[in-house]
Formats: structure tokens, sequence, C-alpha cells
């Protein structure tokens, strides 16, 4: 089975000073370069007496994935491609990492640069909140009375998210599917009743491609 990349749910900062220049790591969730580059814009505006600002994006799948970076005036190779290396390895996708530097007077040497600028980025990921990339779709499913607290149950657990309820004789909810496609293969559930009606178990029907509503009954 192949790896669930992660995607950041929100943003994350951190910040070292190193021999007199202060460094600060921040990472960012974006849907494709053009966010990259109005975040370093914003990130001028917001730091305008830094001496660079230095940054790496990925974007996309594992197979079809965009990269960028950016030494932004430091030696080549010093600084974007480190930054650009830890993000690589970290199993994170649509993501902008970006390390502000004001200069503090001494240099460091391109070794230095490369240590300062990778533990600007790690820094920033170990503090940055993530959740699986898992695509999304959209389906309305429609249930009798009987059973709908037994189905609401199983797909709170399975982390669906529920955008509207219209409760009458059949109960139709609208949802919106945040894992269960991936946890179940492309497959819709069906109860299990016993003998006295009660549903104990749930099969499956393949939907992977259709767009109709699906209906448990």
């Amino acid at each position: 089975m192949a790896e669930t990349l992660l995607i950041p749910a929100g943003e994350s900062s951190s910040e070292f000073i190193e021999k007199h220049s202060r460094f600060i790591g921040q990472c960012f969730y974006i849907e494709d370069e053009k966010d990259a580059k109005a975040i370093v814009k914003r990130l001028w505006s917001e730091h305008p007496g830094a001496r660079h600002i230095c940054w790496a994006f990925i974007i996309g799948e594992k197979n079809s994935r965009n990269m960028g970076m950016s030494d932004d005036g430091e030696p080549k190779g010093t600084a974007g491609r480190p930054i650009l290396n830890v993000l690589a390895g970290s199993g994170i996708t649509n993501i902008l990492c970006t390390v502000v530097r004001y200069f503090g007077g001494t240099l460091l040497g391109t070794g230095g640069l490369v240590k300062a600028y990778t533990k600007g980025a790690k820094d920033a990921i170990e503090k940055l909140p993530t959740k699986p990339n898992v695509k999304e779709i959209s389906f309305e499913l429609e249930t009798s009375y009987d059973i709908y607290d037994s189905i609401k149950y199983m797909l709170k657990r399975y982390d669906v998210k529920i955008t509207d309820e219209q409760l009458n004789e059949t109960n139709v909810c609208r949802l919106t599917d945040s894992g269960m496609k991936d946890v179940f293969s492309d497959r819709i559930l069906f109860p299990i009743h016993d003998t006295y009606g009660n549903p104990v178990a749930f099969t499956a029907r393949d939907f992977k491609g259709l767009t109709d509503a699906k209906y448990i009954n």
C-alpha cells in the first residue's frame, strides 16, 4: 500500500541566533507556486530589515512533485537546497518553508550557512501541525431512521464530515468524505441486520468513478 503523504494543517514558526545572525524558520500550506511567491512577497513586507529570505517548496504527489527553491543572494547551494532537502525527507507535500535571516555582522562560511538553514527548516517542521493528504469527495446518503444513529457513528469513526442533515421519514444526510474513501477502497457501505432487525455489520459495494448519490437501505 502506498504511503500517504501529509500536508500542513496550519502554520509554524521557529527562531534561533547563530553568531549574532537571527534566523526565523516558517512553514505554510500552499496549493501552487503562485501561493509560494505571494507568501514570500508578504514576508518581505513583514521583515523589511532582513538580509535574506530563503525558501523551498514541494507540491503534489510522490510521482508528480513540483519543487522550487531560492538562495536569495546567499552562496549557491547553501540555503535553498538545504531547506528543500529537509522538506523532501519530511513526508509532507504542498508545503512552503522559508528562513528569514537578519545578518549579525559575522560571516558563517558555506558550511555554517548550510547548517543554519537546515536547522531553520527542521525546527519549523517539528512545530508544524499536519494531517493526511486524503482526497475529499462529496456524496449523499439516505437511510431509514432505525439505523440512523449506527450509520452516523460509523461515519464519524472514519472522520467523515457531515455538512448537512435533513431528518424526516428517510433521514437524508449530505456528507463530505475526508477519509472513508481510502479506508474502504472506493466502496460504499450497506448494513447487515440480525434476526431482530439490528445492524450488526456492514458490507460494501464498489463505487469508484461513480458520481450519483449512494443509498444505504
